[in-house]
């Protein structure tokens, strides 16, 4: 999927590798330790929007200025160009997958791009994997009830093999299970 604008993208794809800036890029609010991300490589790109030069919070705002004109296209490009995923997902969340289709076609695939890169970095995973690991460490996950165990539990389950360390999963998971038989 290697095409002629691809240097005046955020992202490239080149014998099934992607690139994508988002995740390395200094304005990223994303910043995955080296040994979880696989995406480390960037694309040049040139940019399109006013918005990234003032960096990602004057994007978001003007990004909510296009939703109240019903400017879906110019909300994600803003976005989409600032850098910075956590935007990003908000807007995504903001406005729903019906308005995914609204948008023209390269402005799709740089979305659909971001979010397979977002998704493969596994990072809402890793980051939950190591918050559990310290609150159980240093004994919070002792003080929840029950049910917040259950839910811990439940969310470590449904996680895959984390990229960090997989054995953490598994340490974890067998310490709320025995924290849960104790309350």
């Amino acid at each position: 999927m290697h095409d002629e604008d691809a240097d005046q993208t955020l992202f490239a794809a080149d014998n099934d590798t992607l690139y994508c800036q988002s995740l390395s890029h200094e304005q990223s609010t994303i910043h995955l330790p080296a040994p979880h991300s696989e995406l480390t490589k960037t694309a040049p790109h040139k940019r399109h929007e006013s918005a990234e030069a003032a960096g990602p919070t004057e994007a978001w705002s003007q990004a909510l200025q296009a939703l109240s004109e019903d400017d879906f296209e110019r909300a994600f490009r803003l976005v989409l160009n600032s850098n910075d995923d956590l935007y990003l997902l908000r807007l995504m969340y903001k406005t729903g997958p019906d308005y995914y289709r609204l948008l023209e076609e390269h402005t799709s695939l740089r979305l659909f791009s971001r979010v397979v890169a977002i998704a493969k970095s596994q990072f809402l995973d890793d980051l939950t994997l190591d918050f559990f690991f310290e609150a159980c460490d240093c004994g919070l996950a002792a003080q929840v009830d029950g049910e917040t165990v259950e839910t811990m539990i439940m969310v470590l389950e449904c996680m895959e093999s984390p990229k960090g360390d997989p054995q953490l999963l598994h340490i974890v998971l067998d310490y709320l299970k025995d924290l849960k038989t104790r309350k």
